[in-house]
């Protein structure tokens, strides 16, 4: 499964053009390495980068391997801003930093719910489910079940199979919705095979009680039998919580994977180390950068839930063992030390907590000889560990398991001498560490496979630094290699769970080492007991430098006897003695050992630390103890020493007279003065004993018995400041002194107990703690309060105290107490109720508790009636603890009293929505009253139910959007209840009235919000009865609102399927969703027929208040047109569209045909006895009977078709007198409207269904009885076939640029039809669509020109126009075409036809001026002169224009024998122009010659295309005429319909090319004026034209210094004109006719003979004289142009060479003669 998973998918290649956007053009682009799998080309294709708002997420890695990279991480979230071929350019999400990535790394959406709701969720759902079934086979291995096995490891391939097709689709950009349902489906089959309960066929619901059953639903994901929809909807949150969690750990897990295979990178802020550029990264590189790194098998603690969370568990009653409360059991296998030093070796190893800087565990003390083996051969391959009690706060920081390597041997201090025979010292060598992840989080009670891993060593530059190598090692801080060391190898195994559970799942570990934990969990239960006290050797000052090794011993303060008492490390025997390691020459050594003191509490007070210091030497006989120290275990107030460090002071040794225990006794400090040394030792205390405490409160405490009574009172305010851990420690003692103190009636003393038990409540419920940490104290207080606690007098004091601090509230007294009291309320109760018990037990009645306790709750009651600011602390604690509070109220209330106080309390709550926290605390209260066992009894719901509505209902009303969520919460708690616990009841009446609170709030909310409360809001109605809906319907009746809550209902319905408000892959919701609205539709509906059917006006109103809180007035008729819309949107919903589409099992097809029938017959039912109301609806009806019968559902379409015909029948009846031509004009509008709109979304694209529409159409205007009907029917249905002919037409045109003079036709003749019969919007978005063909084409001219048909339909008048389309708003006339007119200049300029632009131009320019719009004026006036010196400046290549003729019977009829000019696309030369036609026509003959084609062509079964190029002309020059300035415009291609072939004609032979060269030119005239809308034009006339020597002569001279004067003109004005092209025109004119151009005009026109020969020539010989005198003079100024320009460039010596040819040019036209 990961190999799968990292498969990375193909990056594209690209250039340096697409590394950055359009703004961010680099010059040069990093090379890739090249062992990447990215390709850069540098002849690649250089797409531009197009602006998009996008959003996305990574679903692979990406390496940042050039400047402009973005790098990517799994599960990444990012921003895109534009996009090019294959890549994205955007940010992460949080971030600043911008770049490009792959396109396919990511899935990209307009948003991130978009995401997580569809191939997100499904690609985490597919990894979930193969861990599940993963885990599954294996325990059907075990179990030998061979048939469940096949079955599911079959299913497992294929589902693996399609996980990679999914992701490789996402990767390619295919389209995986075929995929997405069959991995889907497979899951389902999967689960099937096993009878998994994760996926199982429920629903218990129905459409209604009228046996309208829509089925059961198969739920995909979570849906237990019976299950309801609250329920359901909970576990797919909690789903897609857990999904996105995953999503969290996939990218961890893949980052740290490729790291270890030496690719990828990893994100800054990840836990995994940086990638070392430049090289793969090695094992131990990435040990190295992070410190080693086991994962898998350890998990994080979860924190505590929000108040807010649902949580069905507890509204099931299931009692869950808190988190915190479980620990975890690591085991340690060390199995080979591949870190020889030479020498023996003592491996010490322990858990160390990064994050709290400090070490967490005992240390396991490994002995091993020189060749890394165990001392004690017993050990081998038996070197386990168990580290005991880890908990949750611990895993879920920065944990390492740490492995201190020390050598034993001589020391030797000069490396330069031999070692000699000495005593052997520990000398610190190395250390190893490797980091403990959580990414994978066991199952409860779950033992972890063992995972192997070799921690790498490492050593310091120095001795003293090697203490501190664990916190070094991770941050890779002065690290020394040590490149023969191999590491240490290890297996570690998790399990969450106590330790006897684990001892008791594995006995095999039960004769393993133990590591204690160094301190107590977060937890400490009474019965819980231990006894350690360990002490570290942290470091010492010495005053040389020298190498120094300090003795610790355990020594009796009476016999001075060292006790055998020292454990140096877990499981090892007791010992005398503990030897520090030696550091080389260091006057401050740091040592960091650690070793644990077995003395029995008894004798903590006979007992002392002693330490020795001696001189470490080469030589045994220069060893000697020159120090010493001490440290009592107890200190003068009894307590023991305080967990911190202490500095021992050191003392010379005394004369061998001293008494050995001199520095105890009395007198002994004068001789410590004396022998007193500037040097000391530190150390570190840990305390772990419930037997002993370092706390003095306490102590004291304890000890009350033995104190003056007049020490007591301050003993219990001590209590205030005791430490929490002793406090825990010593929960049973503390407290049964303190219930001690109480029963022994000492006075004045209740007060004083009652502050000390709230300082003990709240040290142990500190809520900000629990917040942080997630730890839950309360089960230790609850057990106490159940299994220890014994006083039966306490509850009179505890109620003496709460009255006392009660009535002095009244006046404003002792608030800060009242404020901790009611914090503490809840347990002060249960102290006071388990006392009451325990005393009546006893056979104690205490006859006024229960007046006693009601007069308390009273006297709570009047103070949260308060509305001083003083009591507003104390009133929010109240409220806080309340709920908590009853839980215990009912052992001693029955139901309904305790009912009856619960009413009242919460009554007594004084509403105010700037009280926010105190509205807050009442709604959790609430929820927990829903948990309350008092809820499980009838009376008890029945008084609360009503409660719980009533509140919520004011903080639903009120402006806090908190307040909101949290009464959905409650609300959804109560629902669950009813669904699955409490349906028979009438709860749900006490909730149907507030449905309309409740939806009126639905607007208000976002998020996951929006969510619950859609989830509360369908619940209801799915829960509800027929008589619950006549119910909720009259009782609104009753003040006329009946009408506006269903139009709301309708309403909102209508939304949520517009915008499903569930994810696509919450399946079973959404359809339970359709199920609900069906039911409700229909009971709604059934109770509007009965009541408004005959009534149905428009001035029958009802009083409705929308959210701003103004009355709105509804109409029934407005509420049956909303219903009528609600059945129609429903029915063509995107959801049950895309299950009849395919992908889902033919029963769940089967539900959705049923929930659309469904739907459909309420319409028809309501449709059908509405009769003269009828016309009313035509509006919102005809387009839904229209759309429904396109809708691949056969029955659907035949009731459909029926109601479709009924609309006909019904605008008839309203017309059939007194009216003349069509009576069907609203139904016909509304039919072509439609058909058009849903021909252009792509919605009729089979034949067959629209033939079966037009069929049934004219069957039922055939089979009508009334004959002048079935006459106008017939007509009818004839128009309706000739339009969708013409949209099948459109729509059955290929795509691509061969077929879009095709599709341009096709679009003009609807357009026509459109406009012919008066369907202006449709015909607009006929214009639309075309403008739109043209601009995909880049066709800006042409877009631009069907422009300008819809701004012809405006004038320059005020009248208003509706709003179009939502592309304009409602505006002038005025004002629209002013915007489509700026739009076409817009295209014009971009088509650079600006003299088009010019015109229009000028339009605005005039209009402006009209309306003294001065700014505007001054805008268009500067385009209109722009546009004009683009004209002259800029150089344009126009489009050339063919003409097409199609000869042959293999044409359809309208091409067949017909001729064209096609105007060709932008540079398009002839051959690939019939490149582009013959695709067309791929068996079509060109035809080579320009002549016409004979009849065995034309009248021939094949296919011939003659294309021929012409040039655009005019009428004029067809004529013979002189052409204008005006005129001259048509050479550039503008408002042309004339165009000329022209061909030479050879009449007779002659050596002067020029004298007989004659010109056959044929025109060829158009329908429409080029350039339009379209690019091809039928010929309508040709004309043939001869054209004899000297006028061709004439008009060649003519047009050559035309182009000339152009070029010279823009030369001149436009400095950025290629000069090349200006040298190689003027250049090719000069050499020409120097080279004999001008000699042969001359003699064959300029002579006596020609001119005798054709006298009627002689003032054209002279016109050619003057153009050939016209082009000396423009060359004359070109040349002098040309001298400017080329002036010091390279094209200098050019000039002067054409300088020189002209001068010989002048010379041979002064020759010219007449």
């Amino acid at each position: 499964v990961e190999e799968r998973f990292l498969r990375q998918p193909f990056v594209p290649s690209y250039t340096s053009s697409q590394i950055t956007s359009r703004e961010e053009q680099p010059q040069t682009f990093q090379a890739m390495n090249s062992g990447s799998r990215i390709r850069r080309e540098s002849n690649a294709s250089l797409p531009s980068w197009v602006a998009i708002k996008k959003v996305a997420v990574a679903i692979y890695p990406f390496t940042a391997n050039g400047r402009f990279d973005l790098p990517l991480a799994i599960g990444d979230k990012l921003l895109i801003e534009e996009e090019s071929t294959d890549w994205y350019k955007g940010s992460t999400e949080g971030s600043n930093k911008k770049g490009v990535f792959p396109s396919n790394c990511v899935i990209a959406a307009d948003s991130f719910e978009a995401l997580e709701s569809d191939l997100t969720v499904i690609i985490m759902m597919v990894q979930k489910t193969l861990r599940e079934w993963n885990a599954e086979l294996k325990r059907q291995l075990d179990a030998r079940n061979a048939p469940k096995f096949s079955a599911l490891k079959e299913q497992l391939i294929q589902l693996l199979t399609l996980r990679a097709d999914l992701l490789a689709a996402i990767a390619n950009g295919s389209n995986p919705d075929k995929l997405k349902s069959d991995v889907l489906k497979t899951i389902d089959m999967g689960f099937r095979s096993v009878k998994s309960t994760i996926m199982v066929d429920s629903s218990p619901y129905h459409a209604s009680e009228d046996k309208s059953d829509v089925g059961t639903i198969r739920k995909r994901g979570g849906q237990n039998e019976g299950e309801g929809l609250i329920a359901m909807y909970y576990k797919q949150v909690e789903q897609r919580s857990i999904f996105t969690d995953q999503m969290q750990s996939n990218r961890t897990t893949v980052q740290q994977i490729n790291l270890i295979k030496g690719g990828g990178s990893v994100r800054s802020g990840s836990n995994a180390p940086p990638v070392l550029s430049g090289k793969s990264i090695s094992q131990k590189d990435l040990l190295r950068s992070s410190g080693g790194n086991f994962r898998g098998s350890l998990q994080s603690g979860s924190p505590a839930k929000s108040r807010r969370n649902f949580d069905l568990s507890s509204l099931n009653q299931e009692k869950k063992e808190s988190e915190s409360s479980k620990t975890y059991q690591i085991v340690l296998d060390v199995k080979v030390f591949m870190c020889s030093s030479g020498e023996p070796s003592e491996l010490y190893i322990s858990l160390y907590n990064m994050d709290q800087k400090k070490f967490i565990s005992e240390e396991l003390r490994l002995l091993l000889t020189a060749q890394g083996m165990p001392q004690d051969v017993t050990k081998i391959n038996n070197m386990k560990v168990i580290f005991k009690d880890v908990t949750p706060v611990d895993m879920s920081s920065e944990l390492y398991v740490v492995c201190k390597v020390l050598r034993r041997g001589k020391i030797v201090l000069d490396p330069k001498a031999k070692a000699k025979k000495g005593a052997e010292y520990k000398r610190p060598f190395a250390c190893a560490v490797l980091k403990l992840n959580s990414d994978k989080k066991p199952e409860d009670r779950q033992v972890e496979e063992a995972v192997s891993y070799t921690m790498p060593v490492w050593t310091a530059a120095s001795e003293n630094e090697i203490a501190n190598l664990h916190e070094m090692i991770p941050r890779n801080q002065n690290l020394v290699d040590m490149p023969l060391a191999k590491g240490v190898a290890i297996g570690l195994t998790t399990f969450k769970g106590s330790y006897e559970d684990f001892i008791s799942k594995v006995p095999t570990l039960q004769d393993a080492t133990v590591a204690n934990r160094l301190g107590f969990t977060e937890i400490i239960m009474p019965d819980h007991v231990r006894h350690d006290f360990y002490v570290k050797l942290v470091s010492g000052e010495f005053a040389k430098t020298e190498a120094i090794e300090v003795s610790a011993f355990v020594r009796h303060n009476v016999t001075a006897t060292f006790l055998p008492a020292i454990v140096q490390g877990a499981g090892d025997t007791p010992v005398e003695e503990f030897k520090s390691c030696v550091i080389n020459k260091e006057a401050n050594p740091a040592w960091g050992d650690l070793f644990s003191v077995q003395v029995n509490e008894a004798n903590y007070a006979n007992v002392h630390l002693y330490f020795t210091c001696r001189i470490a030497s080469d030589s045994s006989s220069k060893d000697k103890e020159f120090a010493f120290g001490f440290i009592p275990l107890i200190t003068r107030q009894g307590t023991v020493l305080p967990d911190m460090e202490h500095v021992v002071p050191l003392f010379s040794l005394p004369k061998s007279s001293e008494e050995s225990l001199f520095y105890l006794k009395s007198g002994g400090e004068k001789t410590l003065a004396k022998l007193a040394r500037k040097e000391q030792i530190k150390i570190k205390t840990t305390l772990c004993s419930t037997k002993l405490t370092t706390d003095q409160a306490i102590y004291s405490l304890l000890r009350w018995k033995t104190l003056d009574k007049s020490q007591i009172p301050d003993i219990l305010n001590k209590l205030t400041y005791a430490h929490p851990v002793e406090v825990l420690k010593f929960l049973r003692e503390t407290l049964d002194a303190m219930f001690q103190i109480l029963d022994a009636g000492l006075p004045n003393i209740d007060r004083l107990v009652t502050n000390a038990l709230v300082s003990i409540i709240n040290i142990l419920l500190d809520e900000k703690k629990a917040q942080t940490s997630g730890i839950d104290l309360k089960p230790v207080l609850d057990s106490y309060i159940s299994n220890n606690f014994s006083s039966i007098e306490g509850h009179l004091h505890l109620m003496k105290a709460l009255k006392a601090v009660l009535e002095e509230s009244r006046e404003k007294k002792q608030v800060s107490q009242l404020i901790a009291v009611l914090k503490n309320f809840d347990y002060l109760l249960k102290f006071i109720v388990s006392s009451q018990l325990r005393s009546v037990n006893s056979g104690v009645n205490n006859v006024s508790f229960m007046s006693d306790l009601l007069a308390m709750f009273q006297s709570v009651n009047a103070l949260m009636a308060r509305t001083d600011p003083e009591f507003r602390g104390p009133q929010v604690n109240a409220i806080k603890n309340f709920g908590s509070a009853i839980m215990d109220l009912g052992r001693v209330f029955d139901v309904s009293q305790l009912s009856a106080l619960i009413r009242d309390f919460v009554d007594s709550i004084q509403y105010d929505q700037n009280l926010k926290l105190h509205n807050m605390e009442k709604l959790y209260m609430l929820g927990k009253l829903l948990r309350a066992s008092i809820f499980k009894e009838e009376v008890g719901r029945e008084i609360i139910t009503p409660l719980i509505m009533k509140n919520i209902a004011i903080h639903l009303g009120g402006p806090n959007e908190e307040e909101k969520c949290e009464c959905i919460t409650v609300l959804n708690s109560l629902l669950y209840l009813i669904e699955s616990k409490y349906r028979s009841s009438n709860l749900l009446a006490h909730v149907v009235p507030y449905l309309p609170v409740i939806m009126k709030a639905l607007p208000k909310f976002t998020g996951q919000a929006r969510l619950d409360s859609i989830t509360c809001f369908l619940t209801t109605f799915l829960l509800m009865k027929s008589d619950d809906f006549i119910n909720l319907f009259e009782g609104l009746r009753e003040t006329d609102e009946h009408n506006n809550f269903i139009l709301k209902v309708f309403q909102n319905f209508q939304s949520f399927v517009l915008a499903p408000p569930y994810p696509s892959s919450w399946f079973a919701l959404t359809m339970t969703q359709y199920n609900v609205m069906l039911k409700v539709v229909m009971e709604t509906t059934k109770y509007l027929a009965k009541i408004n059917t005959k009534n149905i006006v428009p001035d029958q109103k009802g009083a409705f208040y929308d959210d701003g809180g103004q009355a709105k007035h509804v109409s029934a008729l407005e509420v049956w047109k909303q219903c009528f819309r609600l059945g129609s949107i429903y029915i063509q919903s995107k959801v049950l569209n895309g299950i009849a589409d395919g992908g889902y099992s033919q029963d769940v097809i089967d539900k959705c045909t049923r929930f659309r029938m469904g739907m459909l017959m309420v319409i028809k039912n309501m449709w059908n006895p509405l009769s003269e109301h009828k016309p009313k609806f035509l509006s919102y009806i005809v387009v839904p009977f229209l759309e429904f019968q396109f809708i691949p559902q056969p029955e659907l379409q035949d009731v459909a078709a029926d109601l479709y015909f009924s609309t006909l029948e019904c605008e008839y009846e309203e017309n059939k007198i007194g009216k003349t031509g069509n009576y069907f004009p609203k139904v016909e509008t509304f039919t072509i409207d439609a058909l058009e709109k849903m021909s252009s979304k792509g919605q009729i694209a089979d034949d067959e269904m629209i033939q079966k529409f037009l069929g049934n159409l004219e069957k039922r205007v055939q089979n009508c009885a009334d004959s002048s009907l079935k006459t106008k029917g017939i007509k009818f249905a004839k128009d309706v076939r000739f339009f969708l002919q013409l949209l099948e037409a459109i729509r059955t045109l290929p795509d691509g640029p061969e077929y879009e003079d095709d599709r341009t036709e096709a679009n003009m003749k609807l357009m026509e039809y459109l406009k012919e019969s008066n369907r202006k919007d449709a015909y607009i978005r006929s214009i639309g669509n075309l403008a739109n063909q043209h601009l995909r084409s880049l066709n800006y001219v042409e877009a631009g020109e069907a422009l300008l048909l819809h701004a012809n339909m405006y004038k320059w008048i005020d009248e208003k126009v509706p709003e179009l389309s939502g592309e304009f708003p409602a505006q002038s006339q005025r004002e629209r075409r002013e915007i489509l007119i700026r739009r076409a200049i817009d295209l014009f300029d971009q088509g650079k036809m600006w003299e088009k632009a010019i015109e229009l131009a000028k339009e605005l320019r005039h209009e402006y001026n009209s309306m003294n719009a001065g700014e505007k004026f001054h805008e268009i006036n500067e385009l209109h002169n722009g546009f004009k010196t683009k004209i002259l400046t800029e150089a344009r290549f126009f489009t050339e224009y063919f003409r097409v003729g199609y000869y042959g019977k293999g044409f359809d009829a309208n091409l067949r024998g017909k001729e064209f000019v096609y105007r060709g696309l932008e540079l398009e030369r002839r051959d690939e122009f019939i490149e582009r036609i013959k695709a067309l026509f791929p068996n079509a003959e060109i035809l080579m010659k320009p002549e016409l084609p004979g009849n065995d062509i034309t009248d021939g079964p094949g296919q011939h295309l003659q294309i021929i190029h012409v040039q655009p002309s005019s009428q004029e020059e067809s004529e013979g005429l002189e052409k204008t300035s005006e005129i001259s415009r048509f050479h550039e291609g503008i408002d042309v319909n004339v165009f000329c072939f022209s061909r030479p004609l050879r009449k007779e032979k002659s050596e002067n090319s020029f004298k007989g060269l004659w010109v056959l030119n044929t025109y060829y005239f158009t329908e429409d004026t080029f350039p339009t809308i379209h690019r091809r034009s039928p010929i309508k006339k040709t004309v043939q034209v001869e054209v004899n020597p000297l006028d061709n002569a004439i008009k060649a001279v003519k047009d050559k210094n035309k182009e000339i004067a152009t070029m010279t003109s823009q030369v001149e004005k436009n400095e950025q004109f290629p000069l090349m092209d200006y040298t190689r025109v003027l250049q090719g004119v000069v050499a020409a006719a120097v080279n004999g151009g001008t000699d042969m005009y001359k003699d064959a026109f300029f002579n006596a003979e020609y001119l005798e020969a054709n006298p009627d020539h002689y003032a054209a010989v002279q016109d050619l004289k003057l153009k050939l005198q016209e082009q000396i003079a423009i060359l004359r100024q070109g040349l002098v142009i040309h001298e400017l320009r080329s002036r010091g460039s390279q094209m200098s010596g050019l000039h002067q060479l054409l300088e020189e040819k002209f001068r010989e040019l002048e010379e041979q036209a002064k020759t010219i003669q007449m």
